[in-house]
């Protein structure tokens, strides 16, 4: 059996205006503890535009630096919401994700649990399906054939 961490960072209201460097802080000794203690992952979540849910709208930024303070636990991005990222982007980062931290990335997609998630970025929850698939089409591809043939999107 395995264990995992999984983390939204959750900010209830009234927040405080040291409240979001507060919150990162606690999460990296969390993640740096749950290393210490034998997990095996640290799982973060991207959020968007999510009041008092989730105040993580960058994972692989955090996982970057957890990176530089761990060696064993695996990163997971839990999850990249492909409707509001270039899937050039995310190969880039999570690729780059993972020369950081000596191949321990995880890398989970989706299409984003809530409108809060997309709709700043132009889609609708009715696209989403499309856009997901089409993205993870792509990074696949990009992930998997040398080279890349090119996308059109």
């Amino acid at each position: 059996m395995k264990f995992g961490y999984f983390n939204q960072l959750q900010m209830p209201k009234p927040w405080r205006d040291d409240g979001e460097v507060l919150l990162y802080k606690e999460a990296m000794a969390q993640a740096i503890h749950a290393e210490s203690v034998g997990f095996d992952c640290y799982w973060q979540t991207e959020h968007h535009f999510y009041p008092e849910i989730g105040h993580s709208s960058s994972p692989e930024l955090f996982l970057a630096a957890l990176a530089q303070h761990t060696t064993t636990i695996r990163l997971g991005l839990a999850v990249v919401v492909l409707p509001a990222n270039h899937p050039y982007r995310v190969v880039e980062y999570v690729s780059t994700l993972d020369h950081l931290s000596d191949g321990r990335v995880e890398f989970g997609t989706g299409r984003g649990a809530s409108p809060y998630h997309i709709e700043a970025f132009g889609v609708t929850s009715d696209q989403s399906k499309e856009l997901w698939d089409e993205s993870l089409e792509v990074i696949c591809s990009m992930f998997l054939n040398d080279p890349f043939l090119g996308w059109q999107g």
